[in-house]
Parts: C-alpha cells; structure tokens; sequence
C-alpha cells in the first residue's frame, strides 16, 4: 500500500470518528482489535464457521466526564455511549459483519479490567445471519486509579482469554453460540480532531516534497 493511500484511509477513518453523534473533543476513543478462536460449545461450530479464527476491530466512546457509576467507588464503571466493531475471516473473503450499539448499554469496568458489549446489533453476511451478539473482554492487572479514566496508552494488565468471549445468534436457523477470543489490544488514541489534523498536513508535506522533486 502507498502512503498516499494509507493516508486516505488515515483521513477517512478519522473523519468517521469525528462525526459520532458525541463531541470527539470531549470524549475519549479506544481503538480495539483482536483475534478470535474456535468455540466453545464444538457441536454448534459448523453454525458459525465465518466468526471462528477470524479477527476484529474498531472503537468505542466514553465522554471524558462520564460518571464513575459504581456506588462503592471501589472500581470504576464507565458507560460506553457509542461503539463499532468489525469482524472479518481471511478464510471468507466475501464475509463481513459489523457490531453496533443494540438496547443494552455497554460498560468499560476497571480494577481488574472489563470490556463488554452485551446485545449488540450485527450486520453480516453469514450464511446463518446471527442478528445479536455479546463481546465480552477481561484483563488482569490492578489499576491504580480505578475511577479515573485512561487518556492515552494501552489497557494495563495482561489479556485473559479464559473469561473472554464472542457470542453471536438469535438466528431462526442456528442456536447460539460462545467463541472464544484469543487476542485483545485495547488503547486510548488521539482526539479525531486532532487526527485528521495530523492526517492532513502529513499529506499536505508529501504533496510539497513531491512537488518540489518535479
């Protein structure tokens, strides 16, 4: 891929983030990505193969002045006002499906850190058209300011796949089932502002220097 071309999509990923319905200035976003295993309920595995060892990424909002909504204050629990995830399987090339926010609010939980996004809607192109999904994703590691959110860099804490999974279902044809999730990097990025900012005057300078070696 040419840098022209990776600042494009550089451009038009964050364009995408700075028109969410929140204020990108006043919000937090976290890119996540990762890879998923086989499932956990074998029998169902020929249901869903598309979901299965394949990978996904994408983001979630949390306004820097979210409340801490544990009563206690001993963890931190945090409202995700708005996400996207996408999955895709290099095994299916023409498979896609695209998680967004459903009627269930998703939380961001620190102390030993939690991620999940419980009954989310899925747009796919699965043979069996699972139409809800819950990702749930879990860290070891203690966090030292529980109720205080992270602004930058990764999630602390050392992934645990053992209490990490994918389900998908509420399909006519297939009963639901649990993927495991084998892979998770979770971290706090720039303002989008801030990064089309960024993208545009990187293309802006290569524009120059190659202008000036014509």
């Amino acid at each position: 891929m040419t840098m022209m071309k990776k600042l494009s999509l550089t451009i038009a990923g964050t364009i995408a983030l700075s028109t969410s319905s929140l204020d990108p200035a006043s919000a937090v976003v976290f890119k996540l990505s990762g890879t998923t295993g086989s499932a956990q309920n074998p029998e169902y595995s020929h249901f869903y193969p598309e979901y299965q060892n394949a990978r996904y990424e994408g983001f979630f909002i949390i306004p820097d002045d979210a409340p801490d909504l544990d009563p206690s204050h001993k963890v931190g629990l945090f409202e995700i006002q708005e996400f996207t995830i996408k999955l895709f399987n290099d095994h299916f090339p023409t498979f896609k499906a695209l998680f967004t926010q459903g009627s269930t609010k998703a939380f961001f939980r620190q102390d030993d850190t939690d991620i999940f996004f419980p009954d989310f809607e899925i747009g796919n192109t699965s043979q069996n058209d699972p139409t809800l999904g819950s990702l749930f994703l879990s860290f070891n590691g203690i966090v030292e300011s529980p109720n205080i959110l992270p602004t930058f860099g990764p999630i602390t804490g050392h992934f645990a796949s053992d209490r990490s999974f994918l389900k998908v279902g509420d399909s006519e044809s297939a009963p639901d089932m649990m993927i495991s999730v084998t892979s998770t990097s979770v971290e706090a990025v720039p303002e989008p502002t801030t990064m089309v900012g960024a993208a545009v005057f990187g293309l802006g300078m290569l524009l120059k220097k190659r202008t000036q070696k014509q």
